[in-house]
């Protein structure tokens, strides 16, 4: 763990030396900030993946059939670049009794 590599990275030969000075001296002093008040997270709940695979349920539904157009199955409107929304917008500075004038 503590060769030459992992102790000129980033500080590490602080971990090593407090290591060292705990096996061989009584008291440690640890950074009085991190010591009285550590960051700890959440606790993180995993699921029980064995016992929910044994609980699995199958889908016996059938799914509808495939035209031989397959392109027909996209859905185009809903990623389109067009201005067909621009005389609403105008529409609503009119209503909203603002100045229509071009942002800088």
């Amino acid at each position: 763990m503590f060769s030459d590599q992992f102790l000129d990275k980033e500080e590490n030969g602080k971990i090593f030396d407090v290591i060292i000075d705990y096996l061989t001296s009584e008291k440690v002093n640890l950074n009085g900030i991190d010591a009285e008040d550590p960051e700890i997270s959440d606790y993180q709940f995993l699921p029980d993946t064995p016992k929910l695979a044994d609980r699995l349920k199958a889908c016996l539904q059938e799914g509808d059939e495939i035209p031989r157009d397959f392109t027909k199955l996209f859905e185009h409107s809903l990623y389109k670049l067009d201005n067909a929304l621009v005389p609403k917008v105008i529409r609503s500075y009119e209503v909203l009794e603002m100045k229509h004038e071009p942002s800088l």
